[in-house]
């Protein structure tokens, strides 16, 4: 702190209160729980507290409230001896936030135990099974006036917990005309202390397994990323995971998270799949989870007692081996009833392994499309195996900006690496198979790659464009309502107008190898397995409007369904095939 010649303070005359304030939180704020304790090796640096007597009464209110104060229930045993065996609280009427790390009865009450949660006489009432007086000490305001939150981790005495709700819920009728408490599940292994007990006006106490509710949590945030065959960065995240929380849990949780995108799950973990749809359904229609949440947690804590981390993982590897056949055999014997419904015997022409190739790949199954191309490929001379290679190629390539270019490439690369040189197709519209091409219709690699090089060509040429347009027009109905779509969005976004019309040109009017009509095909499934039912049913619309038929609509439609439903895809807000307004002509502005 500078001081002037006269030992003058500048950090308290020349700053206001408001800035030291800040100060002091930026100083004293740390992101771990703190253990009030005599300075050790490695303890958080509060020396401020100790700079004067003025600093010290203004840095405290903020430390405190700042900062979360690591206790155990043994620091509160009215048997113990505080001197030895305690972690002192002292200021407890500045401490905000507690979080009780060991729910277990003191030391010392202990050896007043008679099993089975039965204590001798001896025991004091903070240290009885029941929790009732240590939860008094927290909530009457007496010990603890400015306690705004408790957070008592039962993650090593789930026992102990588990009785404190039952007794606590058995007792709910009686205690009603005294003190009422209630627990309410409000997240995974969390439970909210609620009711009259709790005296101090704005207090939240919450019993939770932190371990568990904390990597839970982090496995939901990444759940559209997990898939029966793992996530990205699946060693380093569970490796953190253990470190930071516990052993064991974080494989066994991750067993639960992909186990449950397998199709054998609901067969071999029948009552934990019916509680975890039970609470999807909760959640989508918006009521109150509690019940839901608290009988799935009941149904995994089960589960992690049962089955060991060294269970987990072979059993993980069993889900993993038996999902590839029974995957591959399923969308194949989809693929065999919608190639008889569809009725074209020419697999070369035939729309069905297409559909089903850019559909994995937008559910993220694209480690199929290998399966798939050599199932299709079956006893097919060399020639016409190329022709399935360059239209299941294409229909990926073509839908890829539609669901993402890893997910494309995730389709792609397997099936490339499983080709022999003699097997790979060279023929795309990246090159002139075309006969007499003018140059504004030369072919796709050529075109793009000349306008980039060269300045005088613009990088859409007239044809190109042409293309473009006219697919976009016949799939909104009408000039104005195509033109509308591209104004609004030069409007918001012009780089947004400028990649579809990118895409547009180069990619989705490409009429080579599809026709527009079964471009509209492959966008409305793939768009429907990537859970974008609205902007599906554009393309299924614009398959009639391309020229195709109502039939082939509808099976695209089926098709892409029942690919959604083996892939485990929740498509919301379908639009029933029935229910499509086949004459509007509107656009999507409004």
């Amino acid at each position: 702190m500078t001081t002037d010649g006269n030992h003058e303070c500048f950090f308290l005359t020349r700053l206001p209160g408001e800035l030291r304030s800040l100060i002091y939180s930026h100083i004293l704020t740390f992101s771990r729980p703190l253990k009030l304790r005599q300075i050790v090796a490695g303890s958080p640096n509060t020396s401020i507290l100790r700079t004067s007597s003025q600093i010290y009464s203004e840095a405290l209110p903020v430390f405190y409230s700042c900062n979360t104060i690591l206790c155990s229930r043994n620091d509160f045993c009215q048997h113990t001896d505080s001197e030895d065996l305690q972690t002192p609280l002292h200021r407890k009427d500045q401490i905000q936030n507690l979080l009780v790390k060991n729910f277990s009865q003191s030391i010392k009450c202990s050896s007043y135990s008679g099993g089975n949660n039965m204590f001798l006489a001896g025991c004091c009432e903070v240290c009885q099974p029941t929790a009732t007086g240590f939860l008094q000490v927290l909530t009457s305001g007496y010990a603890f006036p400015k306690l705004k939150s408790v957070v008592i981790d039962y993650h090593n005495h789930v026992g102990e917990f588990g009785y404190v709700k039952d007794v606590m819920r058995r007792n709910a009728k009686l205690e009603t005309l005294r003190l009422h408490r209630e627990l309410v599940c409000t997240g995974m292994g969390q439970f909210e202390l609620r009711g009259t007990s709790i005296v101090l006006e704005g207090l939240k106490v919450v019993f939770r397994d932190v371990a568990m509710n904390e990597i839970w949590n982090q496995f939901e945030k990444l759940e559209s990323s997990i898939s029966i065959y793992g996530m990205p960065d699946e060693v380093a995240i569970l490796q953190k995971m253990r470190e930071d929380y516990d052993r064991d849990l974080p494989d066994q949780l991750y067993f639960l998270m992909c186990g449950r995108k397998s199709m054998l799950w609901p067969r071999l973990f029948e009552v934990i799949d019916r509680l975890w749809k039970n609470l999807d359904k909760v959640r989508e229609e918006r009521e109150d989870e509690a019940v839901a949440m608290e009988e799935l947690y009941d149904e995994v804590v089960r589960l992690t007692r049962r089955f060991s981390r060294n269970e987990t993982n072979p059993l993980l590897m069993m889900l993993r081996t038996e999902e590839g056949i029974m995957a591959s055999q399923e969308v194949i014997d989809l693929l065999t009833e919608f190639q008889k419904r569809e009725g074209v015997e020419d697999v070369t022409q035939s729309m069905a392994a297409n559909v089903v190739a850019a559909s994995l790949a937008a559910a993220s199954e694209g480690h199929q499309v290998v399966k798939l191309y050599r199932h299709v490929c079956k006893d097919l001379p060399l020639e016409k195996q190329k022709l399935v290679q360059r239209r299941m190629k294409e229909a990926i390539l073509k839908t890829g900006p539609m669901y993402g270019s890893p997910k494309m490439l995730q389709a792609l690369f397997p099936l490339f690496k499983d080709l022999k040189d003699e097997e790979i197709d060279h023929y795309g519209p990246s090159h002139k198979q075309k006969i007499n091409l003018t140059k504004d219709e030369s072919s796709r690699h050529e075109s793009i790659n000349g306008d980039l090089t060269s300045p005088s060509t613009p990088l859409i040429p007239p044809h190109r464009h042409e293309l473009g347009q006219t697919f976009f027009t016949q799939l909104w109905g009408s000039p104005s309502s195509s033109s509308a779509n591209q104004a609004f969005n030069l409007k918001f976004h012009p780089d947004l107008h400028f990649l579809v019309s990118l895409n547009l040109a180069w990619i989705v009017a490409e009429d080579t190898i599809f026709s527009f009509a079964e471009t509209c095909m492959l966008n409305s499934a793939t768009m429907f397995c990537s859970n974008n039912a609205e902007q599906a049913m554009w393309h299924v619309r614009g398959i009639v409007r391309q020229g195709g038929t109502r039939e082939q609509a509808q099976w695209t439609q089926d098709l892409a369904l029942r690919v959604a439903e083996i892939c485990e895809v929740r498509v919301k807000r379908v639009v029933p095939f029935e229910e499509i307004a086949w004459e509007e002509r509107g656009d999507h502005t409004r």
